[in-house]
């Protein structure tokens, strides 16, 4: 496997909710789904923060014109934009913020991490609900779609926490503390519980929303039933972020998720 298709993998979760919830768009969001994986790809790959910026750049540039690249998850991202006529906008936040990705302190205060999750995870799930419902969103369902996928990028962020200090990344130290920041495990449990608690503060919107979606956005909405079981994970590993027990998902819970969303059981 190549770092793009262990990307795949680890988002795999992403690609069931579309698929079990967009029905014949699924291939359409598919495309959209795989450019958003390259981007977050390149993002994670990059040396620094200079050379990401200089990729970004080119991509972002290409998007606005319009034009055929030859890059084929481009061209074709480009071409599912222009069909269903979506906010070249939102693929541009998502950009633009995944240009942290390769910061060595990315984030300035707890503000900064949710709104790093809105640009990526909430601009990505804003454009894919857009298709899936095939009209306008409802105020109330941007809301509950980006409250869904805000919690699912704050919780990737504490997925990923154990590769980013591979990457020399510290996503959870901020960048004005970072010299009088004492790592250790009691202040980044600290942090990791403020985050849980934004997390759960999301969940009740969530929740409350949900009962008023429609049935296509609210199969979407299954996502985060993930985003739980992965905190769940993290507490019951006593807040060490330790990759391998975070992402332990066992077979009877995705089947349970897969099964709620079969016949529609919210």
């Amino acid at each position: 496997m190549n770092d793009y298709e262990n990307l795949q993998a680890k988002n795999s979760e992403k690609y069931l909710c579309l698929y079990l919830s967009s029905n014949k768009l699924y291939y359409d969001c598919k495309i959209l789904l795989d450019f958003f994986t390259h981007i977050s790809d390149i993002a994670l790959n990059a040396d620094n923060i200079i050379i990401l910026q200089i990729k970004l750049k080119w991509y972002l540039d290409a998007l606005s014109s319009f034009n055929k690249t030859g890059h084929e998850l481009l061209d074709n991202a480009i071409s599912i934009l222009n069909k269903y006529n979506i906010d070249i906008a939102l693929v541009e936040q998502y950009i633009l913020a995944k240009s942290k990705d390769s910061d060595l302190y990315p984030f300035n205060s707890f503000l900064e991490i949710i709104k790093y999750g809105e640009n990526t995870e909430g601009s990505l799930w804003l454009i894919l609900a857009e298709i899936i419902n095939q009209k306008a969103l409802t105020i109330i369902e941007q809301e509950a779609i980006k409250a869904m996928a805000t919690r699912y990028a704050i919780v990737g962020i504490l997925r990923n926490v154990e590769f980013n200090i591979y990457r020399n990344v510290h996503t959870l130290i901020f960048k004005e503390n970072s010299k009088d920041f004492e790592v250790n495990q009691k202040n980044i449990i600290i942090n990791i519980k403020v985050l849980l608690d934004i997390a759960k503060d999301m969940n009740n919107k969530i929740l409350n929303n949900r009962k008023i979606l429609n049935k296509k956005i609210k199969k979407l909405m299954f996502l985060n039933n993930f985003s739980s079981i992965y905190i769940k994970n993290i507490i019951n590993n006593h807040y060490i972020l330790d990759t391998k027990k975070i992402e332990r998902i066992n077979l009877i819970n995705k089947l349970n998720i897969i099964y709620k969303m079969i016949f529609n059981l919210y």
